[in-house]
Protein backbone atom coordinates (compact mmCIF):
# COMPACT_ATOMS: atom_id res chain seq x y z
CA UNK A 1 0.00 0.00 0.00
CA UNK A 2 1.01 3.28 -1.04
CA UNK A 3 0.19 6.60 0.42
CA UNK A 4 0.81 8.86 -2.77
CA UNK A 5 3.89 11.80 -1.14
CA UNK A 6 3.23 15.00 -1.28
CA UNK A 7 6.72 16.49 -2.48
CA UNK A 8 8.24 19.59 -0.47
CA UNK A 9 9.59 22.52 -2.39
CA UNK A 10 10.54 24.83 -0.81
CA UNK A 11 9.23 28.32 1.11
CA UNK A 12 11.50 30.30 -1.22
CA UNK A 13 9.49 29.21 -4.12
CA UNK A 14 6.18 29.52 -2.41
CA UNK A 15 6.39 33.08 -1.68
CA UNK A 16 7.05 33.68 -5.36
CA UNK A 17 3.83 32.05 -6.76
CA UNK A 18 0.99 33.98 -7.78
CA UNK A 19 -2.20 32.50 -9.36
CA UNK A 20 -1.23 33.56 -12.85
CA UNK A 21 -3.85 35.16 -15.00
CA UNK A 22 -3.97 32.68 -18.01
CA UNK A 23 -4.60 30.29 -15.63
CA UNK A 24 -7.44 31.72 -14.31
CA UNK A 25 -9.03 32.39 -17.29
CA UNK A 26 -8.14 29.06 -18.52
CA UNK A 27 -10.31 27.90 -15.74
CA UNK A 28 -12.87 30.01 -16.15
CA UNK A 29 -12.14 32.33 -13.03
CA UNK A 30 -11.93 36.16 -12.90
CA UNK A 31 -8.60 37.49 -13.28
CA UNK A 32 -9.78 40.31 -10.73
CA UNK A 33 -10.59 37.71 -8.09
CA UNK A 34 -7.86 37.57 -5.49
CA UNK A 35 -4.62 36.25 -5.71
CA UNK A 36 -4.49 33.80 -2.15
CA UNK A 37 -1.09 32.04 -3.72
CA UNK A 38 0.88 35.84 -3.50
CA UNK A 39 0.51 35.37 0.38
CA UNK A 40 0.14 32.25 1.26
CA UNK A 41 -0.55 28.40 0.39
CA UNK A 42 -4.13 28.05 -0.33
CA UNK A 43 -4.30 29.74 -3.82
CA UNK A 44 -6.46 27.07 -4.83
CA UNK A 45 -9.45 28.23 -2.85
CA UNK A 46 -9.24 31.63 -5.53
CA UNK A 47 -8.12 30.13 -8.68
CA UNK A 48 -11.91 28.35 -8.59
CA UNK A 49 -13.58 31.13 -6.98
CA UNK A 50 -14.99 28.96 -4.16
CA UNK A 51 -16.51 31.58 -2.33
CA UNK A 52 -18.52 32.44 -5.23
CA UNK A 53 -19.89 29.00 -5.38
CA UNK A 54 -20.44 28.88 -1.75
CA UNK A 55 -22.09 32.67 -1.70
CA UNK A 56 -24.62 30.93 -4.38
CA UNK A 57 -25.75 28.26 -2.01
CA UNK A 58 -23.41 25.64 -3.31
CA UNK A 59 -21.63 24.32 -0.26
CA UNK A 60 -21.92 20.57 -0.66
CA UNK A 61 -24.40 19.86 1.69
CA UNK A 62 -26.62 16.53 1.64
CA UNK A 63 -23.82 14.89 -0.05
CA UNK A 64 -21.81 12.19 1.92
CA UNK A 65 -18.28 11.81 0.82
CA UNK A 66 -16.46 9.14 2.05
CA UNK A 67 -12.39 9.87 2.56
CA UNK A 68 -10.07 6.85 2.70
CA UNK A 69 -6.46 7.42 3.82
CA UNK A 70 -3.99 6.94 6.44
CA UNK A 71 -4.84 8.54 10.06
CA UNK A 72 -6.66 11.83 10.63
CA UNK A 73 -6.61 14.56 13.93
CA UNK A 74 -9.97 15.20 14.05
CA UNK A 75 -9.47 16.95 16.99
CA UNK A 76 -8.10 20.17 15.22
CA UNK A 77 -9.56 23.66 15.30
CA UNK A 78 -9.72 22.70 11.45
CA UNK A 79 -13.01 20.78 12.03
CA UNK A 80 -14.76 22.84 13.92
CA UNK A 81 -18.41 22.65 13.28
CA UNK A 82 -17.56 20.17 10.18
CA UNK A 83 -20.03 17.22 9.59
CA UNK A 84 -17.05 14.63 9.88
CA UNK A 85 -17.63 11.01 10.88
CA UNK A 86 -14.12 8.88 11.87
CA UNK A 87 -14.69 4.77 11.71
CA UNK A 88 -11.99 4.85 14.53
CA UNK A 89 -11.50 1.33 13.65
CA UNK A 90 -9.02 0.91 11.44
CA UNK A 91 -8.79 -0.50 7.87
CA UNK A 92 -5.88 -3.06 9.29
CA UNK A 93 -6.55 -4.58 12.12
CA UNK A 94 -2.63 -4.60 12.66
CA UNK A 95 -1.51 -0.84 11.43
CA UNK A 96 -2.55 0.84 14.66
CA UNK A 97 -5.12 3.40 15.17
CA UNK A 98 -6.64 5.09 12.47
CA UNK A 99 -6.64 8.63 14.72
CA UNK A 100 -3.44 10.22 15.57
CA UNK A 101 -3.66 13.12 17.55
CA UNK A 102 0.31 12.95 17.61
CA UNK A 103 2.02 14.18 14.86
CA UNK A 104 2.91 12.39 12.27
CA UNK A 105 3.12 12.42 8.57
CA UNK A 106 0.16 9.80 7.81
CA UNK A 107 -1.90 11.67 9.83
CA UNK A 108 -0.60 15.22 8.71
CA UNK A 109 -1.83 13.58 4.72
CA UNK A 110 -5.48 12.33 6.06
CA UNK A 111 -5.95 15.39 8.06
CA UNK A 112 -4.85 17.76 4.85
CA UNK A 113 -6.66 15.64 2.35
CA UNK A 114 -10.10 15.86 4.98
CA UNK A 115 -9.79 19.53 6.04
CA UNK A 116 -9.40 20.22 1.86
CA UNK A 117 -13.11 18.79 1.65
CA UNK A 118 -14.56 20.27 5.31
CA UNK A 119 -11.87 22.70 6.97
CA UNK A 120 -13.12 26.15 7.67
CA UNK A 121 -9.28 28.19 7.93
CA UNK A 122 -8.63 27.86 11.33
CA UNK A 123 -4.91 26.90 12.32
CA UNK A 124 -2.06 25.54 10.42
CA UNK A 125 -1.94 25.96 6.80
CA UNK A 126 -5.50 28.13 6.87
CA UNK A 127 -6.55 24.92 5.38
CA UNK A 128 -9.98 25.79 3.73
CA UNK A 129 -12.75 23.09 2.48
CA UNK A 130 -14.32 23.09 -0.87
CA UNK A 131 -17.33 21.41 0.33
CA UNK A 132 -17.81 22.52 3.85
CA UNK A 133 -21.38 21.71 4.20
CA UNK A 134 -20.81 17.99 3.03
CA UNK A 135 -20.96 15.19 5.58
CA UNK A 136 -17.46 13.26 5.16
CA UNK A 137 -17.13 10.09 7.12
CA UNK A 138 -13.05 8.72 7.05
CA UNK A 139 -11.54 5.58 6.59
CA UNK A 140 -8.28 5.15 8.06
CA UNK A 141 -5.64 2.14 6.88
CA UNK A 142 -3.82 3.17 10.24
CA UNK A 143 -0.05 3.99 10.74
CA UNK A 144 1.23 1.31 8.37
CA UNK A 145 4.74 -0.22 7.71
CA UNK A 146 5.76 -2.91 5.63
CA UNK A 147 3.39 -5.08 7.52
CA UNK A 148 0.69 -7.34 5.31
CA UNK A 149 -1.99 -5.60 5.91
CA UNK A 150 -4.36 -7.92 8.12
CA UNK A 151 -8.28 -7.32 8.11
CA UNK A 152 -10.38 -7.65 10.97
CA UNK A 153 -11.96 -10.70 11.82
CA UNK A 154 -15.33 -9.88 10.91
CA UNK A 155 -14.73 -9.06 7.34
CA UNK A 156 -16.25 -12.11 5.86
CA UNK A 157 -14.50 -11.96 2.26
CA UNK A 158 -10.76 -12.11 3.61
CA UNK A 159 -9.65 -12.05 -0.07
CA UNK A 160 -10.06 -8.57 0.02
CA UNK A 161 -7.50 -6.15 0.44
CA UNK A 162 -7.62 -2.95 2.88
CA UNK A 163 -8.45 -0.49 -0.12
CA UNK A 164 -11.27 -2.73 -1.12
CA UNK A 165 -12.72 -3.57 2.22
CA UNK A 166 -12.58 0.31 2.69
CA UNK A 167 -14.70 0.96 -0.56
CA UNK A 168 -17.06 -1.43 0.37
CA UNK A 169 -17.55 -0.08 3.99
CA UNK A 170 -17.48 3.40 2.67
CA UNK A 171 -20.85 1.61 0.07
CA UNK A 172 -22.31 0.06 2.92
CA UNK A 173 -21.97 3.24 4.50
CA UNK A 174 -24.31 5.08 2.33
CA UNK A 175 -21.47 7.32 0.76
CA UNK A 176 -22.27 9.05 -2.44
CA UNK A 177 -18.67 10.10 -3.71
CA UNK A 178 -15.35 8.11 -2.01
CA UNK A 179 -11.49 9.85 -2.95
CA UNK A 180 -8.68 8.55 -1.89
CA UNK A 181 -5.22 9.67 -2.16
CA UNK A 182 -3.33 6.06 -1.42
CA UNK A 183 -3.17 3.12 -3.46
CA UNK A 184 -1.77 -0.03 -3.27
CA UNK A 185 0.28 -2.38 -6.21
CA UNK A 186 -1.77 -5.07 -5.56
CA UNK A 187 -5.23 -6.05 -5.72
CA UNK A 188 -7.89 -9.02 -5.82
CA UNK A 189 -11.27 -10.00 -7.58
CA UNK A 190 -12.57 -9.28 -4.30
CA UNK A 191 -12.02 -5.65 -4.80
CA UNK A 192 -12.16 -5.03 -8.37
CA UNK A 193 -16.16 -6.37 -7.73
CA UNK A 194 -16.28 -4.10 -5.02
CA UNK A 195 -15.52 -1.28 -7.76
CA UNK A 196 -18.40 -2.76 -9.50
CA UNK A 197 -21.20 -2.34 -7.38
CA UNK A 198 -19.71 1.06 -6.73
CA UNK A 199 -20.95 2.07 -10.29
CA UNK A 200 -24.24 -0.48 -10.02
CA UNK A 201 -24.81 2.01 -6.69
CA UNK A 202 -24.19 4.86 -8.51
CA UNK A 203 -21.13 5.91 -6.67
CA UNK A 204 -18.49 8.06 -7.60
CA UNK A 205 -14.89 6.83 -6.98
CA UNK A 206 -12.04 9.46 -7.05
CA UNK A 207 -8.30 8.15 -6.52
CA UNK A 208 -5.16 10.51 -6.79
CA UNK A 209 -2.70 9.22 -9.39
CA UNK A 210 0.82 8.67 -9.27
CA UNK A 211 3.35 11.52 -8.83
CA UNK A 212 6.06 10.02 -11.01
CA UNK A 213 7.34 11.01 -14.58
CA UNK A 214 6.27 8.19 -17.37
CA UNK A 215 4.73 5.71 -15.56
CA UNK A 216 0.85 4.46 -16.24
CA UNK A 217 -1.27 3.69 -13.21
CA UNK A 218 -1.20 0.47 -12.22
CA UNK A 219 -2.35 0.44 -8.43
CA UNK A 220 -6.23 0.21 -6.84
CA UNK A 221 -8.09 1.58 -7.95
CA UNK A 222 -6.68 4.14 -10.20
CA UNK A 223 -6.46 1.40 -12.61
CA UNK A 224 -9.78 -0.14 -12.69
CA UNK A 225 -12.42 1.14 -14.79
CA UNK A 226 -15.14 3.42 -13.88
CA UNK A 227 -12.02 5.20 -11.52
CA UNK A 228 -11.78 9.47 -11.64
CA UNK A 229 -8.02 9.43 -11.82
CA UNK A 230 -6.91 13.32 -10.47
CA UNK A 231 -3.24 14.49 -11.34
CA UNK A 232 -1.94 17.37 -10.00
CA UNK A 233 -0.88 21.00 -11.65
CA UNK A 234 0.20 24.11 -10.54
CA UNK A 235 -0.86 27.46 -10.80
CA UNK A 236 0.68 28.32 -14.22
CA UNK A 237 -1.80 24.81 -15.90
CA UNK A 238 1.46 22.88 -15.74
CA UNK A 239 1.36 19.18 -14.37
CA UNK A 240 3.31 19.00 -11.41
CA UNK A 241 7.07 17.67 -11.40
CA UNK A 242 8.43 13.75 -10.52
CA UNK A 243 10.40 14.70 -7.43
CA UNK A 244 12.84 12.28 -7.85
CA UNK A 245 13.74 12.60 -11.62
CA UNK A 246 11.77 16.70 -12.07
CA UNK A 247 10.52 15.57 -15.11
CA UNK A 248 6.45 16.34 -15.38
CA UNK A 249 4.73 13.57 -13.99
CA UNK A 250 2.23 12.54 -16.83
CA UNK A 251 -0.50 10.08 -16.17
CA UNK A 252 -1.36 8.72 -19.45
CA UNK A 253 -4.42 7.43 -17.89
CA UNK A 254 -5.26 10.84 -16.22
CA UNK A 255 -9.14 11.98 -16.13
CA UNK A 256 -8.65 15.18 -15.34
CA UNK A 257 -5.87 17.31 -13.52
CA UNK A 258 -6.44 20.03 -10.68
CA UNK A 259 -4.24 22.40 -7.97
CA UNK A 260 -2.04 20.66 -6.31
CA UNK A 261 1.15 22.05 -6.00
CA UNK A 262 2.52 24.35 -3.44
CA UNK A 263 -0.07 24.07 -1.40
CA UNK A 264 0.39 24.54 2.52
CA UNK A 265 -0.71 21.41 4.42
CA UNK A 266 -1.51 20.78 8.33
CA UNK A 267 1.46 19.79 10.02
CA UNK A 268 5.14 19.91 9.73
CA UNK A 269 8.49 19.06 11.06
CA UNK A 270 6.91 17.25 14.08
CA UNK A 271 4.36 19.64 15.06
CA UNK A 272 0.91 20.42 13.82
CA UNK A 273 1.22 24.18 14.77
CA UNK A 274 3.55 24.07 11.80
CA UNK A 275 2.68 24.51 7.94
CA UNK A 276 4.39 24.39 5.12
CA UNK A 277 3.96 23.91 0.94
CA UNK A 278 3.46 20.46 -0.32
CA UNK A 279 2.98 19.43 -3.94
CA UNK A 280 0.90 15.83 -5.06
CA UNK A 281 -1.67 14.69 -6.42
CA UNK A 282 -3.03 13.67 -3.05
CA UNK A 283 -4.21 17.47 -2.86
CA UNK A 284 -5.53 17.11 -5.91
CA UNK A 285 -8.04 14.48 -5.83
CA UNK A 286 -10.37 16.35 -2.76
CA UNK A 287 -10.64 19.17 -4.44
CA UNK A 288 -12.48 17.46 -7.51
CA UNK A 289 -14.42 15.68 -5.20
CA UNK A 290 -15.52 18.39 -3.67
CA UNK A 291 -15.93 20.23 -6.94
CA UNK A 292 -18.45 17.39 -7.69
CA UNK A 293 -20.50 17.23 -4.49
CA UNK A 294 -21.95 20.92 -5.34
CA UNK A 295 -22.12 20.00 -9.05
CA UNK A 296 -24.76 17.06 -6.82
CA UNK A 297 -26.04 19.33 -4.62
CA UNK A 298 -26.68 22.08 -6.87
CA UNK A 299 -28.11 19.22 -10.07
CA UNK A 300 -29.57 16.65 -6.99
CA UNK A 301 -31.30 14.45 -10.07
CA UNK A 302 -28.04 13.55 -11.59
CA UNK A 303 -27.19 10.28 -11.22
CA UNK A 304 -22.93 9.48 -10.63
CA UNK A 305 -22.59 8.27 -14.40
CA UNK A 306 -23.85 12.42 -15.49
CA UNK A 307 -21.44 13.84 -12.38
CA UNK A 308 -18.70 12.13 -14.54
CA UNK A 309 -19.63 12.68 -17.30
CA UNK A 310 -20.25 16.70 -16.70
CA UNK A 311 -16.79 16.63 -15.17
CA UNK A 312 -14.67 14.96 -18.79
CA UNK A 313 -17.05 17.44 -20.79
CA UNK A 314 -16.94 20.63 -19.15
CA UNK A 315 -13.24 21.06 -18.56
CA UNK A 316 -11.20 24.29 -18.85
CA UNK A 317 -12.95 27.96 -19.00
CA UNK A 318 -15.63 27.35 -21.63
CA UNK A 319 -17.63 24.64 -23.85
CA UNK A 320 -15.65 22.76 -26.04
CA UNK A 321 -15.29 19.34 -27.70
CA UNK A 322 -14.64 16.40 -26.04
CA UNK A 323 -11.09 15.63 -26.26
CA UNK A 324 -8.73 13.33 -24.45
CA UNK A 325 -4.59 13.79 -23.97
CA UNK A 326 -2.91 11.01 -23.07
CA UNK A 327 0.36 12.53 -24.31
CA UNK A 328 0.66 15.60 -21.99
CA UNK A 329 -1.32 14.35 -19.26
CA UNK A 330 -4.33 16.42 -18.87
CA UNK A 331 -6.31 13.63 -19.47
CA UNK A 332 -10.07 15.53 -20.61
CA UNK A 333 -8.79 18.57 -18.83
CA UNK A 334 -8.49 20.55 -16.12
CA UNK A 335 -11.01 20.49 -13.66
CA UNK A 336 -13.37 23.54 -13.58
CA UNK A 337 -15.64 23.87 -11.16
CA UNK A 338 -17.19 27.24 -12.27
CA UNK A 339 -18.02 25.69 -15.96
CA UNK A 340 -19.50 22.37 -13.77
CA UNK A 341 -22.08 24.21 -11.85
CA UNK A 342 -23.14 26.28 -15.13
CA UNK A 343 -24.07 22.94 -17.13
CA UNK A 344 -26.97 20.91 -16.18
CA UNK A 345 -25.31 16.68 -16.16
CA UNK A 346 -28.88 15.37 -16.52
CA UNK A 347 -28.07 16.41 -20.15
CA UNK A 348 -26.15 13.52 -20.67
CA UNK A 349 -25.89 9.86 -20.92
CA UNK A 350 -26.21 7.74 -18.07
CA UNK A 351 -23.50 5.74 -18.48
CA UNK A 352 -19.92 6.04 -16.97
CA UNK A 353 -17.42 6.84 -19.61
CA UNK A 354 -14.28 5.91 -17.75
CA UNK A 355 -14.58 2.18 -18.82
CA UNK A 356 -12.17 1.52 -21.78
CA UNK A 357 -8.89 1.99 -19.27
CA UNK A 358 -5.67 -0.72 -19.98
CA UNK A 359 -6.59 -2.79 -17.23
CA UNK A 360 -10.06 -3.77 -18.35
CA UNK A 361 -11.84 -4.45 -15.02
CA UNK A 362 -14.41 -4.33 -14.72
CA UNK A 363 -16.51 -4.59 -17.49
CA UNK A 364 -20.09 -3.54 -18.66
CA UNK A 365 -20.50 -7.02 -17.97
CA UNK A 366 -19.07 -6.98 -13.89
CA UNK A 367 -21.48 -4.00 -13.15
CA UNK A 368 -24.25 -5.59 -14.68
CA UNK A 369 -24.12 -8.89 -12.33
CA UNK A 370 -23.38 -6.19 -10.06
CA UNK A 371 -26.53 -4.22 -10.33
CA UNK A 372 -28.83 -7.55 -10.35
CA UNK A 373 -28.87 -7.54 -14.16
CA UNK A 374 -27.37 -10.99 -14.68
CA UNK A 375 -27.07 -13.94 -12.91
CA UNK A 376 -23.92 -14.25 -14.55
CA UNK A 377 -20.69 -15.21 -12.22
CA UNK A 378 -18.12 -11.92 -12.39
CA UNK A 379 -15.08 -13.50 -14.74
CA UNK A 380 -11.62 -14.95 -13.02
CA UNK A 381 -8.97 -12.42 -14.15
CA UNK A 382 -5.90 -14.11 -15.04
CA UNK A 383 -3.22 -12.92 -12.55
CA UNK A 384 -5.40 -11.15 -10.41
CA UNK A 385 -3.65 -11.54 -6.87
CA UNK A 386 -5.88 -12.76 -4.33
CA UNK A 387 -3.57 -12.86 -1.21
CA UNK A 388 -3.57 -9.29 0.66
CA UNK A 389 -0.57 -6.79 -0.74
CA UNK A 390 2.76 -5.81 1.15
CA UNK A 391 3.12 -2.53 2.03
CA UNK A 392 5.73 0.04 1.13
CA UNK A 393 4.39 3.37 2.80
CA UNK A 394 6.73 6.92 1.69
CA UNK A 395 6.50 9.82 4.61
CA UNK A 396 5.54 13.01 2.97
CA UNK A 397 8.41 15.38 5.04
CA UNK A 398 6.88 18.17 4.85
CA UNK A 399 9.03 21.44 6.10
CA UNK A 400 8.13 23.66 7.59
CA UNK A 401 9.73 26.47 5.65
CA UNK A 402 9.58 30.01 7.31
CA UNK A 403 7.54 28.69 10.53
CA UNK A 404 10.57 27.49 12.23
CA UNK A 405 13.46 25.19 11.83
CA UNK A 406 12.59 22.09 11.91
CA UNK A 407 14.49 17.96 11.60
CA UNK A 408 13.73 17.63 7.86
CA UNK A 409 13.53 13.47 7.23
CA UNK A 410 15.18 11.87 4.81
CA UNK A 411 12.36 11.48 2.09
CA UNK A 412 11.92 15.66 1.67
CA UNK A 413 12.83 16.56 -1.82
CA UNK A 414 13.71 20.17 -2.51
CA UNK A 415 12.94 20.45 -6.20
CA UNK A 416 15.76 22.36 -8.04
CA UNK A 417 15.01 21.86 -11.58
CA UNK A 418 16.00 24.10 -14.73
CA UNK A 419 11.81 25.82 -15.67
CA UNK A 420 11.60 24.57 -19.67
CA UNK A 421 8.86 25.05 -22.05
CA UNK A 422 6.25 23.20 -20.97
CA UNK A 423 4.17 20.86 -22.63
CA UNK A 424 0.72 22.54 -24.39
CA UNK A 425 -2.25 21.38 -22.62
CA UNK A 426 -5.61 21.03 -25.40
CA UNK A 427 -6.36 24.04 -26.96
CA UNK A 428 -8.98 25.75 -24.81
CA UNK A 429 -11.91 27.28 -26.38
CA UNK A 430 -12.01 31.11 -27.48
CA UNK A 431 -12.21 33.22 -24.36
Amino acid sequence: MTRHPMATTGSARRARRAVAAAAALLLGVAATAPAHAADGGQWWYDLYDVPAAHAEGWTGEGVKIAVIDAQINPDLPVFDGADLTVMEDPLCANSGPAISTEFNDDSSHGTTVTAMLVGNGEGAGAVRGIAPDASVIYYGWGLVGEETCELPAEVEDRTLTGGGWGMLRALEDGAQIITTSVGSSSYSLADMQVMAEAIARGVVVLSASTNESGVATANFPNALNGVVTVNAMDADGEIQKDKETGELAIEPEATVVAAGVDIDVIGAGGSWDNTGPATGASLASPIVAGMLALTWQKYPEATANQLVQSLIHNTWADDHPLERDTVNGYGYGAASLGHLLREDPTQYPDENPLMDKKFGFPNADDVAIAAGESEDLMPVIPDAPASRPSFDWTSIGVTAGAVGAVAVVASVIIVLVTRRRKPQPPAPPAL
